[in-house]
């Protein structure tokens, strides 16, 4: 299994250098294909980093606070998240499980990113097995 987790992004506007570096990183993750040992290490190709082979994962954790503010509205997404949920949606497509865990800054996520993208909310803390070994994940902000 190959995953990866980050928190705490607080995207606000497309506009910002974190939005900007939290859509490049997501741009270089992609889906294991079928049929690609998902145990193997996937070097980065050395090189120059614009020629770095994408990393592949099959799991992708955001541990809350992905969004500066997200209160879930009937549905609605506030325009400048439109980009980032596109490309969840996209991992998704590929392949990449995707599990979002609600923080201080985002509320209400299970009725549209579960119903509506298949993703999966984790509630205030997880059990997660990986590779054998139980890992607790949370975002921590009612700990």
């Amino acid at each position: 299994m190959r995953a990866v987790f980050f928190a705490d992004a607080h995207l606000r506007c497309k506009e910002s250098p974190r939005y900007r570096a939290v859509m490049g990183f997501l741009h270089h993750i992609r889906g294991i294909p079928e049929g690609v040992n998902r145990e193997a290490p996937h070097g980065s190709g050395g090189g120059k980093r614009e020629q770095a082979a994408p990393l592949l994962i099959d799991r992708l954790y955001i541990l809350g606070g992905c969004f500066d503010f997200w209160f879930e509205r009937s549905g609605a997404i506030y325009p400048n998240f439109d980009t980032v949920v596109s490309r969840l949606v996209t991992l998704r497509g590929q392949g990449v499980r995707i599990f979002l865990a609600e923080g201080n800054h985002d509320f209400f996520l299970e009725e549209y990113f579960t119903r509506s993208l298949g993703m999966t909310i984790l509630p205030e803390w997880a059990d997660v097995e990986m590779d054998g070994r139980r890992i607790l994940v949370s975002h921590g902000d009612t700990v």
